[in-house]
Order: structure tokens, then sequence, then C-alpha cells
């Protein structure tokens, strides 16, 4: 049996790849400014993406394709085991 995949479990996997890359952890800041290179998911139609904000109106980068969420999971582990790797190097 396979475990569940859940946005909870997909958000606390993006929130470790922002802290272990530097980038801020919150989307906003006081001001209501997103903050540059922060990591977050984009859900819709039925399917969800990985991208990262590119400036402080709100404009994001897409990371990945559009996915399911067992498929954003494996790619989430990729990716932190990617930054993981390439810091020890």
């Amino acid at each position: 049996m396979t475990e569940r995949i859940t946005d909870s479990l997909l958000e606390k996997m993006v929130k470790n790849i922002n802290i272990d890359t530097g980038n801020p952890v919150a989307y906003m800041n006081e001001d209501r400014k997103t903050l540059k290179g922060h990591y977050k998911l984009d859900k819709a139609y039925g399917g969800i993406r990985l991208v990262r904000v590119g400036n402080e109106s709100g404009g994001v980068h897409d990371i990945s394709p559009r996915v399911t969420k067992r498929e954003m999971y494996y790619i989430l582990l990729t990716l932190r085991e990617f930054v993981l790797v390439s810091r020890e190097a």
C-alpha cells in the first residue's frame, strides 16, 4: 500500500527547500511585497506545479510542469536531494 500524498506534506517539503537554499520561507513581507526567490506550490486545474517568485510584484517562474501530487512529491524529493548534495561538493 502506498502512502497518501497530502497538501500539507508537499508544503512542508517546499518549506524545507526554501530553508536549505537560503530563500525566504514567507511568501510576503509586512509591506505586502512578495519575497524574491521564494519557492511555492501553484494549484489549479486539478494539478500542482512548483514555481519560484521572480520579483516583488508576485511574478513567478515555472520550475516544474503541472503534475499530480504524487509526481510533485518525487520532484520535490529529487530537488531537495540535489540541493543537499550540491552543498557537500
